[in-house]
This record gives structure tokens, C-alpha cells and sequence, in this order.
């Protein structure tokens, strides 16, 4: 089960009932990052991130949040990786809609980081850049079909 916390600007987080008593104990934020937004707090003029907080990862790691929304900080949706694991699983679409995918001289490439192969469509292409995103990524393969 999970409960939520309020924070400032209308936001609301999603946390486990198991952490809720601890961290409803302080008054948390909004706080806007370059594309999301985060449930934080103030502590000595500085700021602690709530998922941070939670799982505590060792210097020079960061925690990802594993279905992409920053305010779902439930245990089962956070994990510890490296920056570049936690790049790697960045969802960002291009005009075609698919992430890896782009019309080149009337055909669908897919493309990461080499390219796959030439398709007639671009849904055909998006799933081959799934199957090799999977491949090359595992679980932190950022897919235009997730599962």
C-alpha cells in the first residue's frame, strides 16, 4: 500500500505506509529540477531530495525512478545506478513520436548508439530499437513499447 504527502504548489507524492511516519514528520516541497519536479526539504541551507533520502545512495551514484514520474517515490519504483545507467533510461521522443527513430531518405532508421537497420515503417523500426535497447540496456533500456 502507499500514502501520499502534500507538498507545496498543489504537487502531491506518492510514498510506501512503511516510510510515511518518517517522513511526514517534515515539511516537504516542490522543488523544480531542469525538466521535473521533486519532493524536497530544507535542512541547513541546503536541500534533501526525498528519494535521496530514502535510499541513501553511495557517492557518485544517483536514484533512478524507474516508471519516470519524480513524485512516485515508492521503494519498488526506485532504484540506485550510475549517471550514466540513469541517462541511458531518459524517455525522450523526437518528431517521430519513437525514441531512436528518424526518417532518413524516405526510410525509418533506428538508431542507438549504432545504427540497426533501415525499416518500412516507423513502429517496425521503433521495435527493433527495443529489442537492441534491451540488448545493449537491460533493465534500464528506455523502450517506445514498454511491456
Amino acid at each position: 500500500m502507499s500514502k501520499e504527502i502534500t507538498l507545496s504548489k498543489g504537487f502531491v507524492c506518492i510514498v510506501d505506509d512503511d516510510d510515511y511516519e518518517y517522513l511526514s514528520q517534515y515539511r516537504w516541497h516542490s522543488m523544480k529540477g531542469k525538466v521535473r519536479v521533486y519532493a524536497s526539504r530544507s535542512y541547513k541551507r541546503s536541500q534533501i531530495i526525498m528519494h535521496r533520502e530514502l535510499m541513501n545512495p553511495p557517492i557518485g551514484f544517483v536514484v533512478d525512478h524507474i516508471n519516470g514520474n519524480t513524485l512516485d517515490n515508492r521503494r519498488s519504483n526506485l532504484r540506485i545506478c550510475t549517471h550514466s545507467q540513469n541517462n541511458v533510461n531518459v524517455k525522450q521522443k523526437n518528431k517521430t513520436g519513437y525514441k531512436g527513430v528518424k526518417l532518413e531518405n524516405g526510410k525509418w532508421v533506428a538508431r542507438i548508439q549504432i545504427t540497426i537497420g533501415t525499416f518500412a515503417s516507423a513502429e517496425e523500426a521503433a521495435r527493433a530499437y527495443d529489442k537492441a535497447s534491451k540488448s545493449l540496456h537491460g533493465e534500464f533500456a528506455a523502450l517506445n513499447f514498454p511491456q
